[in-house]
């Protein structure tokens, strides 16, 4: 019940700093890298479909870890995803994959978001866990 009271907490205030930012009270809300990491948290897992000849495919992002380095005007995003291939509703093929990516932050005003501008893939790894 407590956890549920602070969420709701914590949605209310960034619903109402939104408001302040749209009206143009106040021109930017400082977020901790924690706090953006959560935010992240709450809109996973995502999916997405993958394009493979003659077989169905998705990647499901399962985990994201954003980090903001001080000296730097990009951001850096780590991806956790699941990645499953079928053939016929057949599972052929099923991995874990490390995405790493970076970008520098562009606020794009029609939609009020902030989004990733001149990105870039840094690397990707397949995980051993299976």
């Amino acid at each position: 019940m407590l956890s549920e009271l602070m969420s709701l907490k914590e949605k209310i205030k960034h619903w109402f700093f939104s408001v302040l930012i749209r009206t143009k009270r106040i021109k930017q809300v400082p977020f901790t890298t924690e706090e953006l990491n959560a935010l992240l948290a709450e809109n996973l897992p995502e999916t997405f479909p993958l394009s493979v000849p003659g077989c169905k495919g998705e990647l499901v992002i399962e985990a994201a870890e954003l980090t903001l380095p001080q000296d730097e005007n990009r951001f850096y995003v780590g991806l956790f995803c699941a990645m499953h291939i079928s053939s016929l509703g057949n599972p052929i093929y099923r991995a874990h994959l490390l995405i790493n990516l970076a970008g520098t932050p562009f606020y794009d005003e029609n939609n009020g978001v902030v989004r990733m501008h001149d990105s870039e893939v840094l690397g990707v790894r397949l995980v051993k866990d299976e």
